[in-house]
């Protein structure tokens, strides 16, 4: 991101240009078990790891006139740690092969670990110079909010579902390391969807044992720049494309297309519109069975 302006009391113009780059990996374990008719419990425990670098770059002047080197400020922070999470599910039928289910989950609040490098740098085109380390490896905690979530659908059996849900993040109004200035809010999220199957049972046509899904999500997003929220909404749309083994359940291919816009131009701000691609598979097998002829 760019942006221009000039020096204070001058008429010097001063660029700024903002980078970043980075992420949180997850790794994580999840099992579920039946309690009971009807009842299912679940469990996933996740280690998390990553980094994140940010760095604001000025440069002073223009065609007419510029200063030799920019000052850049170089943040990099390194995250990792653990988080809990359980669910509780529970589907009833209420007619032939037509059913209501219930979820609900709840994730445990979490620190994340990290350690920080903050350095002035020196930049030219020749490369960089180094500067003043202001930060060098300062461990800090990353404050990972509770999450829970509750959600409903009603689904005739291979034939349609229609299913809503909503999730909510309690974020603290400061949540980052030690002498972050970022502020927060509590992140709310709500999506409805609909799968439709034209025919499960078709022999003669592929294309109607094919389930069909469209959708769409609302978030407000933990983030508050400039005394605005930062909002995400989302259509979306996709199928999922069957294929069978003998003796085994059906697995299937999974392709999903999101159209989003996130974010504002009020007060100086940004909006992105988006286009998302999501492919995956679902692999039905049967594990650990016993033969009963060799």
């Amino acid at each position: 991101v760019t942006s221009q302006d000039v020096v204070q009391g001058t008429a010097i113009p001063v660029t700024f240009n903002f980078k970043g780059q980075g992420g949180i990996t997850q790794v994580y374990f999840s099992n579920g078990f039946n309690l009971s008719k009807g009842f299912t419990i679940g469990v996933k425990t996740s280690f998390l790891f990553g980094f994140v670098e940010n760095e604001t770059i000025t440069y002073l002047g223009d065609a007419n006139f510029s200063a030799p080197l920019a000052s850049a400020l170089f943040e990099k922070t390194n995250y990792r740690g653990f988080k809990l999470e359980g669910a509780l599910a529970y589907r009833k039928k209420i007619e032939d092969k037509k059913f209501v289910n219930v979820g609900f989950i709840y994730e445990a609040a979490s620190d994340l670990n990290g350690t920080r490098l903050l350095r002035l740098e020196r930049r030219s085109t020749s490369g960089t110079f180094p500067g003043d380390t202001l930060v060098n490896n300062e461990k800090g905690n990353f404050s990972l909010p509770s999450e829970i979530g509750l959600g409903f659908s009603y689904e005739k059996l291979n034939t349609y579902t229609l299913s809503f849900d909503v999730k909510q993040q309690k974020w603290d109004q400061f949540a980052g390391l030690e002498g972050d200035t970022d502020q927060f809010q509590n992140a709310v999220s709500a999506g409805l969807g609909m799968e439709f199957i034209p025919d499960y049972t078709s022999v003669n046509s592929y294309i109607k044992r094919i389930r069909y899904r469209v959708g769409f999500n609302y978030q407000q997003l933990p983030y508050v720049v400039n005394g605005n929220s930062i909002n995400d909404f989302g259509i979306n749309f996709g199928w999922s494309l069957p294929f069978y083994s003998p003796g085994r359940p059906p697995s299937s291919i999974d392709m999903g297309f999101k159209i989003g816009q996130r974010g504002t131009k009020s007060n100086d701000l940004i909006r992105e519109r988006y286009f998302k691609i999501v492919i995956g598979a679902t692999i039905n097998d049967q594990w650990f069975v016993k033969r009963k002829y060799d």
